[in-house]
């Protein structure tokens, strides 16, 4: 039985080893190497965004203008949005952001633009929004968004208003940030803090939106 136990211990302890050797080479080389990957990132991208932004999206956006100010839309008219589509434009007053957004928040759709959670809600569902996108390219301005400021998304199936009533930072594993049990129309920006910073941070700077206006999502006919 002692050989027995010894034989595994011989097989055990060097994959153990190896394990924790990884575990800790992750946490000290990662920090470092990230911004680079980041950086490789958003240069191997770089071309596709060039030849996706040559679609009629921005057609769409505009005939979506039309429903601006019904109140309500049928959910039978909008076409939903696949992952990595754009489907809408972002800008908040007082600020210069002014983004394209897009289904989805991979690190495709980050490079690209504004990311919608794709586990949430799209604007006109009467539910949370969650939008994200990196500090120090598309939402670089975000901290200067000011309470009482209108986001604006324009989709293609219409133009959507919040009003920011607050802001704050909070850690990235804070998962009191958001909340999508509420049952009313609200948007989420958020983005790493401090501003402007490569690689991975610890806090994160969060915009909160109330419904304004917009078409609100009703059941087909």
């Amino acid at each position: 039985m002692n050989r027995v136990h010894s034989r595994r211990s011989y097989i055990a302890l060097p994959i153990l080893f190896s394990i924790l050797t990884a575990g800790i080479l992750y946490a000290t080389v990662w920090p470092t190497v990230q911004p680079y990957y980041d950086m490789l990132s958003l240069l191997l991208v770089s071309e596709e965004k060039q030849e996706y932004d040559g679609v009629n999206l921005m057609e769409q956006i505009a005939a979506g203008e039309n429903l601006a100010n019904q109140e309500h839309i049928s959910i039978s008219d909008i076409q939903l949005p696949k992952e990595g589509d754009q489907y809408g434009q972002i800008t908040i007053e007082g600020t210069s952001v002014d983004a394209p957004v897009f289904y989805g928040d991979s690190p495709k759709q980050l490079n690209q633009g504004v990311g919608t959670y794709s586990y949430g809600y799209l604007p006109g569902q009467q539910r949370t929004i969650l939008m994200a996108a990196h500090t120090n390219t598309w939402f670089s301005d975000l901290g200067s968004a000011e309470i009482g400021s209108i986001i604006t998304v324009k989709t293609h199936y219409g133009t959507y208003e919040y009003k920011i009533v607050d802001t704050q930072v909070k850690d990235y594993q804070d998962t009191t940030a958001y909340d999508f049990s509420r049952t009313d129309e609200n948007i989420i920006l958020y983005t790493c803090y401090p501003f402007g910073t490569i690689g991975f941070t610890t806090e994160r700077y969060f915009v909160y939106g109330e419904y304004v206006s917009g078409p609100i999502w009703v059941p087909a006919d």
